[in-house]
């Protein structure tokens, strides 16, 4: 599903792949499901930089598996392993009959996820969140969550303003 819901708002991204190798989800001994593809994004509104942060998606979103997907259905033969997996979330590119292909969010993509994580804003307090989202108001890691979300969230308010915010709002709720 392609959408133009950021830009005609004057919001627009820059990534960078960042190999899973050297992301925050590097796990050792991984198994294939552990890997995801990253970046580190930056978005800007009328081109000022308003947040940076990382952004992944898990091997769902390798292209490989989907390209793969399509080829087996036109009738040829292409099978998508572990190893094109990895290959994908180590380099950010997949092989397509054109070559090598990058593989990168799309702004509204980024922007759907981060207005999500700004929804706490919208709570009193760590306790209203966590009851509303199912964590636990004990938890510690539930708090730096909250926390993280509520950074994020602040940083979207004061750099697009709440007008905005409330439109993205509105636009992402059947994304």
């Amino acid at each position: 599903m392609k959408t133009n819901i950021c830009q005609p708002l004057g919001i627009t991204m820059k990534s960078v792949f960042v190999p899973w190798s050297q992301s925050r989800n590097k796990k050792d001994n991984p198994k294939v499901r552990d890997y995801s593809l990253n970046w580190k994004v930056t978005i800007l509104y009328n081109d000022r930089e308003i947040l940076t942060t990382d952004y992944m998606a898990g091997i769902g979103h390798c292209k490989t598996r989907l390209v793969n997907k399509r080829m087996a259905y036109s009738g040829g033969y292409c099978i998508a392993d572990a190893d094109a997996i990895i290959k994908e979330c180590e380099t950010g590119k997949y092989y397509t009959s054109l070559g090598l292909i990058a593989n990168t969010p799309t702004v509204d993509d980024v922007m759907y996820c981060l207005v999500l994580d700004a929804g706490v804003i919208d709570h009193s307090c760590f306790e209203d969140w966590a009851n509303d989202y199912g964590y636990d108001t004990d938890s510690r890691s539930a708090e730096k969550v909250y926390r993280e979300c509520l950074a994020i969230g602040l940083k979207l308010r004061n750099g697009i303003g709440d007008k905005t915010l409330a439109v993205l709002q509105e636009a992402f709720q059947d994304y």
